[in-house]
């Protein structure tokens, strides 16, 4: 039987790494961009977690996606009326 600290703390984990973030991950493709490099992380990093974790599938990702900070679309009605200026 597993003790329910274990079960909280995996849960915590769990919960931590499902997240993507927001600020880089917008779109429907780069959804499955973030999805691909967390698997080829858990594979190649099969005891990495946490931080480490996610700054591998940030670099991953990255470059899948060839991510360029800035150059996302944008996505909110008030920055698109300012490009359209």
């Amino acid at each position: 039987m597993v003790s329910v600290g274990v079960a909280r703390r995996w849960l915590r984990e769990f919960v931590r790494i499902r997240k993507m973030p927001v600020n880089v991950v917008r779109t429907p493709e780069e959804e499955i961009a973030w999805e691909r490099a967390k698997a080829r992380a858990r594979g190649q990093y099969p005891d990495a977690t946490g931080e480490r974790f996610y700054r591998i599938v940030m670099a991953i990702y990255k470059k899948i996606a060839h991510y360029q900070p800035g150059s996302a679309p944008a996505t909110d009605k008030a920055a698109a009326a300012r490009g359209m200026r």
